[in-house]
């Protein structure tokens, strides 16, 4: 399956989720946008304070609760970093 179908797909599954509420499409989006800027095919690196910017998210808080939410719901695998330096590594799931 090519990117275009994957692409697709996501959307169509996400819109027919009555749970997703603004903040979870826009955090979805914003990690949409760097899996298909990129060049990697599976997981992407973020930082918190990059997806804060990109999102207009004004709280950790409120990232962190949707994140969580967006894990919960099997739209993404998330592994945390702790390290100030490196990003948490996030997969979109298909």
């Amino acid at each position: 399956m090519d990117r275009n179908e994957k692409v697709k797909l996501l959307l169509k599954r996400w819109k027919g989720d009555p749970r997703l509420r603004v903040y979870h499409m826009v955090i979805l989006m914003a990690i949409l946008n760097l899996w298909v800027a990129g060049s990697s095919p599976g997981a992407i690196s973020i930082s918190r304070r990059s997806m804060l910017e990109v999102t207009r998210i004004g709280g950790i808080g409120t990232y962190h609760r949707y994140m969580k939410d967006l894990r919960v719901f099997g739209y993404i695998e998330y592994t945390p970093s702790y390290h100030p330096r490196f990003g948490s590594k996030v997969a979109l799931v298909v």
